[in-house]
């Protein structure tokens, strides 16, 4: 998987507009989910990536989330470009 792919199933389960829990179509979250990859890299840590996931979030939604901590998301994302 690329780090589009990886980035793009991770927001879509973090989902913290609910916007695909209320029925929004599959590709919601692709604009967001090519900013963050496109921040980040295979060298890349959690807190980069973690910074990568707030800034990308707050640029499209302001501070509309149900999230207040991105941490294990990306932590998720790492784990995912890392092949752990």
């Amino acid at each position: 998987m690329d780090i589009f792919q990886i980035v793009k199933a991770v927001i879509d389960e973090m989902d913290a507009a609910y916007l695909r829990r209320d029925g929004a179509p599959y590709d919601e979250y692709d604009l967001e989910s090519y900013e963050i990859a496109k921040r980040i890299d295979e060298s890349s840590g959690v807190d980069e990536i973690e910074a990568a996931i707030e800034n990308v979030w707050l640029q499209y939604f302001g501070n509309y989330s149900r999230l207040k901590d991105y941490r294990v998301y990306a932590e998720k994302i790492y784990r995912s470009i890392k092949n752990e």
